[in-house]
């Protein structure tokens, strides 16, 4: 299974989430369900994008137990 992250920006409203799934295909659809069951992360107002178009992207998230990782930095002498 692979991590997705899935935003669409549509109507004014900027809907951003995560799911799992096997392919894209799957994960669009998975996030299309998030979106009708009103679960998905919806951030209203977003004035950026033109409200009359719909954009959507995704991303394969390569690592996603490292995403909340804290990196020590370290100096030289």
């Amino acid at each position: 299974m692979t991590t997705y992250r899935v935003q669409v920006r549509m109507g004014g409203q900027y809907f951003d989430d995560k799911v799992t799934a096997e392919n894209d295909k799957e994960a669009l659809d998975k996030f299309v369900k998030l979106v009708d069951e009103n679960k998905a992360n919806v951030i209203d107002d977003e004035k950026f994008f033109s409200t009359d178009k719909i954009y959507v992207t995704y991303e394969v998230l390569k690592d996603e137990s490292t995403k909340d990782r804290t990196v020590e930095k370290t100096s030289t002498p």
